[in-house]
């Protein structure tokens, strides 16, 4: 006997259905229900990825600002002080330069006064005794002078007794110099730069690299590395009441070397090689000073802190 499916009544035949087709079905459906929301809630989702965009930012950001907030500033984008100032340091007897009877002729310093006085180009002259230049420097630096990584007891011997003058002008101190080297009883006339750091800042730290201070030996008289440039921030910045640190390359240094000494009478060749890196440091506090000096002790890359 042959089984066949008849027709239905309403002429269709008997369908199980294609599970593929069904799938695609469905799939169209969702994808279609799916672009109603987007479209319906279009606003909210832009919102939602710029929020996710801009955390990312803020993030990064924030990071990028933190690293920049740590790192010491450039030094201040301000004129130069006029070097309107010099020295006048009086003839010893182990000064070989003097000429006869120098030494002896520092006694009078009424007259040597009154002929720097005369010198065509000087402005106004004060005697200041070494004496006095002791007591002040003790004010600064306390009962230790720093230099070069040593420390040494400040004595009244290291003050000599001089005169300090101003100019008419800065460009006036070559003929100063001569006329006033001439005065018996003068042994040298020098500039006596006006520091730009007056004001600014309170503290050097100068950094390792120029010379061969004993400071310096531990990290073989080079200039610190990065690592220790971050330690000695680091360092300076744990003392509670630093404001501000400025950092001074050598190009700038030598900038400030030559305005302070433009014929060039002092201190070594002015050269870059012979500048040094320094952190000049703004405290809000005179006595954060000390601490500073404390907690760079022995740190390699240090030279001295003044």
């Amino acid at each position: 006997m042959e089984w066949r499916a008849e027709p239905s009544e309403t002429g269709e035949e008997l369908s199980f259905g294609d599970g593929d087709s069904e799938r695609e079905s469905r799939l169209r459906v969702w994808e279609a229900a799916g672009r109603r929301w987007a479209s319906a809630h279009r606003r909210p989702l832009a919102v939602v990825a710029a929020v996710v965009v801009l955390l990312g930012l803020v993030g990064g950001g924030g990071r990028y600002l933190y690293l920049k907030s740590r790192e010491p500033l450039p030094p201040p984008d301000v004129a130069l002080p006029v070097q309107d100032r010099f020295s006048v340091f009086l003839c010893e007897p182990e000064f070989a330069e003097c000429q006869a009877g120098g030494a002896e002729a520092t006694r009078d310093l009424r007259r040597i006064e009154a002929e720097l006085r005369a010198v065509p180009g000087v402005a106004s002259v004060r005697f200041v005794s070494g004496e006095a230049e002791f007591q002040e420097a003790g004010k600064k630096h306390g009962v230790v002078y720093r230099t070069d990584g040593l420390v040494t007891t400040m004595t009244r011997e290291m003050f000599r007794d001089a005169f300090e003058g101003v100019l008419t002008s800065p460009g006036v101190f070559g003929q100063v110099a001569e006329r006033g080297g001439r005065i018996t009883g003068v042994w040298r006339i020098y500039r006596a730069p006006t520091d730009f750091w007056t004001g600014k800042a309170n503290v050097t730290v100068t950094l390792c690299g120029t010379g061969a201070p004993k400071a310096c030996a531990s990290s073989r008289y080079q200039s610190p590395t990065e690592r220790q440039r971050e330690v000695i921030l680091d360092r300076i910045r744990e003392v509670d009441g630093v404001e501000k640190i400025y950092f001074e390359d050598r190009e700038h240094a030598l900038k400030l070397r030559k305005h302070y000494d433009p014929e060039d009478r002092a201190g070594p060749p002015q050269l870059l090689v012979n500048m040094p890196e320094s952190y000049h440091v703004k405290l809000a506090r005179p006595d954060a000073a000390e601490l500073i000096r404390q907690a760079l002790k022995n740190v390699p890359g240090v030279q001295s802190v003044l």
